[in-house]
Parts: structure tokens; sequence; C-alpha cells
């Protein structure tokens, strides 16, 4: 036990030293984008039971599959898809950590998805002993995706810095932390959000670190995610072709590639033999979205509900144009990523149920191409349109008794914003004065995305009788704490 306790306080003096060095360089600016990131992991973290509902179906796809997987050695969870021949049975349970009876008809095996967020989800809810089937508290299972959710940040910063530079990656990393949309989806276990920090994490190892070995890793890792993380690789291989030519780039795509899907394949077919590819049967013959690029703009929201959160087009808007201003041969890659990513979404997203998840490695890129506006001193715009989304977002929060803003106030604000616009456009010429303003509209921004987080469940359910409650909130929690 001494041993033990000796190599503890051994590797905490290591931590603490490196801790000290890091802040010893730049002591302002790295206590800035830890500020950022405390502020991202708590707003985040504040009712996070609540939005996205307690009993969401798609999560809990993951729960049950990895509960039965850990259990019978076998994943057994519902589908969206028809399977007449492995439909297990139909199970009616409460839980007792929502308002709600579950029913599920469940299917055995269950291949609708690879077994990496099965086994993290069926870990975590077992650990706290529920066993299937059955819903552990939404305050549990998500805590894994509050973390990668900040691994993807830091990463989001990290790659901005490498493409444009410090401040552009503050700004980068203030919009993504505060953004409401980005707030409610980076809690919800669905594999785009393992997907998108692999990504992020390959091309940081790759570009920033020259660690081509532990990319690919990750890269592979990807795949294990959701069979749309197979879209890190010709990323990645593009990269490397960039950079180190396309025979390098071609070797590295093939050996990837193959060790990836052979990895899936290997895995799924240990479990359940024929039966993981007549699952893989189903989902690959579904209708493609032909029409979905389309609803990058028509659609709003990163969930499945339409969340009218201005940040979103905010996003797009300085995304989709920020990485053309600064032409450098290291930001092509960037562009790349952008066109890549949308092709995945015109090809893997459904017809007529745009799910809004599928979204979430684009749009984490496109913050990262943001950048390119603060990087090129061009600010107008960027000004502009965080204006337009504070002033859009105070109605983003309704309730039926009491509509805000009235229309005499909505007039009113929309009027000085268009001056505070105008201004800035026209008139305000010295960059020193732009970036102050600048300043002020994030700090605001981010202020706002609190109150959002803290009442956007209660705007949004407060005359819909369906909205799930949770009866395990991390405010009980604390009061149960406080008062032992």
């Amino acid at each position: 036990m001494t041993n033990i306790f000796s190599k503890l306080l051994f590797f905490a003096n290591i931590s603490a030293s490196k801790v000290e060095a890091f802040f010893r360089k730049a002591p302002a600016k790295r206590l800035l984008i830890l500020s950022l990131l405390l502020f991202a992991t708590a707003v985040r973290l504040w009712k996070v039971e609540y939005l996205p509902m307690a009993d969401d179906a798609d999560e809990l796809a993951y729960v049950y599959a990895g509960q039965s997987l850990l259990q019978y050695g076998e994943p057994v969870s519902w589908s969206s898809f028809t399977y007449e021949e492995n439909t297990w049975q139909t199970i009616t349970f409460d839980s007792g950590t929502t308002n709600k009876t579950t029913t599920e008809t469940f299917v055995r095996p269950w291949f609708d998805h690879p077994m990496l967020l099965p086994l993290i989800m069926g870990t975590v809810s077992l650990s706290a002993g529920y066993e299937f089937p059955s819903v552990p508290p939404a305050l549990l299972f998500r805590l894994p995706m509050i973390l990668m959710a900040i691994g993807t940040l830091w990463l989001t910063f990290g790659l901005t810095k490498y493409f444009f530079g410090y401040w552009p990656a503050v700004f980068s990393l203030a919009i993504a932390a505060g953004s409401p949309v980005l707030i409610i989806i980076q809690r919800m276990v669905v594999g785009e959000n393992v997907v998108v920090l692999c990504l992020l994490g390959a091309l940081y190892l790759y570009l920033v670190k020259r660690k081509l070995f532990w990319a690919g890793v990750i890269a592979i890792v990807a795949v294990q995610a959701k069979a749309v993380g197979l879209v890190v690789i010709p990323i990645l291989t593009l990269a490397i072709t960039l950079r180190e030519g396309w025979k390098k780039g071609v070797v590295f795509g093939v050996v990837a590639g193959i060790l990836a899907v052979g990895l899936f394949l290997a895995t799924g077919y240990s479990l359940a033999g024929d039966s993981f590819f007549q699952a893989l049967s189903k989902q690959g013959y579904r209708l493609v979205g032909w029409s979905n690029p389309a609803a990058i703009l028509s659609h709003s929201g990163l969930q499945n509900f339409n969340m009218y959160d201005f940040s979103y087009y905010l996003i797009v808007l300085l995304g989709m144009t920020g990485v053309f201003l600064i032409p450098k041969s290291k930001t092509k890659i960037l562009a790349i990523s952008i066109f890549v990513l949308m092709g995945l979404i015109w090809i893997t997203s459904s017809e007529k149920s745009f799910l809004g998840w599928y979204k979430i490695p684009l749009f984490l890129t496109l913050v990262i191409s943001a950048g390119g506006w603060i990087a090129s001193k061009r600010l107008q715009l960027p000004i502009a349109l965080l204006v337009i989304t504070i002033v859009n977002n105070i109605g983003l929060v309704r309730y039926p008794t009491s509509p805000l803003p009235t229309s005499e106030l909505q007039r009113l604000v929309v009027l000085i914003a268009i001056g505070v616009i105008l201004t800035v456009v026209l008139w305000l010429k010295s960059v020193r004065q732009k970036i102050l303003v600048l300043t002020v509209l994030i700090a605001v921004y981010l202020s706002q995305s609190v109150y959002i987080s803290h009442k956007y469940y209660e705007g949004k359910c407060s005359d819909i009788a369906e909205c799930t409650v949770p009866t395990v909130t991390l405010t009980g929690l604390m009061r149960q704490l406080f008062e032992l």
C-alpha cells in the first residue's frame, strides 16, 4: 500500500510540474483557454439530464446494446430497421429514472452500429447497477460524452491555432463553447460525437505533432464508433498526400482502410456470424438523401428537432467562407475536409428524416474555418452575425404564458441591432475598436448561452405534456451531498 501511495505522489508531482510549466510560458493566454474550457464544461454539464430528453430512443439503443453485450455476449436493442427474423421480444419496464414507463421491441442480435459506443455505455451502466433492460439516469450515461466534448473543443482550439493563430483559435473556441445547438448535441450519446473527436484528433496528431502512426490508429478507431467514421481515413489520406506526396498517401489509405474495415467486420462476425451481414444489408440498401445538402440551411439544429438558434447560421456562414480568406498551403486540407464532410451528409442522410447529429463533424470543422475571419482582420461580418445571434436568441426561450419579447420590444431591439451593425460596418475604422466591440459581444454571447442552457427545457416543455422528466438530476444529487 505504501508503494502505491509513493507512486501516486510521484505522478502527482510530475503532473503538478507540467501544469506549472504550462502556465509559466504564457500565463494569461493559457488561463484564458482554461477558463473557456471550464466554462464549456460547466454549461454542458448543467441540466445535462434534461436535454436531449432523458429517454431519447437513439441514445438508449446504444445503452441497451452495451448492457446486453456485456451480460450475454450478444448485443440486443431496439432498431429503426425491420428485422422480422431477428425480433426477440417486447418488454415493458419502469426504469425509475424518468416519469415514463418504457416499452421496447428488441432485436437479437442488434448491429445497427459498431460496438465501441455500446461498450462504453454498457460499462458505465452496469458499473452503476443498471442491467439489461433498464434506463440508467441520463446524468450517468452522458458523462462520457461531456468528456469527449471537452476533448473535441480542445482539439478545435489546437487545430485553429495551427491554421490561423492564437486569437482566431480563441474566437473559434468561444463560439463553439457558447453555441446552444452545440451545447445540447455534444451531450448526446451518438456515434458522430466519437467520430468528430477521432477526426480532429487524427488531424491534430498528424498535422501538428507529426505522429502519423497514432493518427492512423485513431482513424481506425473512428470506424468502430460508427460506419461513417470511415470518412476520417480519406481526409487523413489527402492530408498526407498534400504534405508528403501521393505514394505515401495511397499506401496509408489502403492499409488503414483494410485494417479499419477488417476489424469492423471481424468483430461483428465473431459476435453473431451471418446475422451481422444481414444487419449490414438492411442498412446498406436504404434510400440515400440526394436532396439533403439543402437541409444544412433548411433544417436548423443538430438534434432531431428544429432549434432556431442563430449560432447555427453564424457557424455555417463564417465557416463556409473563412478558410478562403487566408490562402495558405496548409489550409487546403481544411477546405477539403469541409467539402468531404458535406458529401458525407449528402450520401448518408435519409431522404425524409434528417437527423441533425449527422452534421456534427462538419460543424466542428466549420468552427475551425471560422477563425479565418479573425486571422484576416475582417471583423465586420463576425461582429454583425454575433449581434444578430444575440438579438435572435433573446426569443429562443419562450413561455406560452409570457412570450418574449413583445412586438414593441422586438422592433426596438432589432432597430438598435441594425444601428450597431451599420455603425461598425460604415463608420468604425480602427481595428482596435472593432476588436473591443467583438470582445464585448463574445462576452454577452457566452453569458446568454448560460441562460439558454438553464431555461431552454422549461421553455420548450412548459406546454408539452409528453416531455420526459428525469427523476435523477444533478441539482438533486448536489442537494443530497450538501445535506450529508
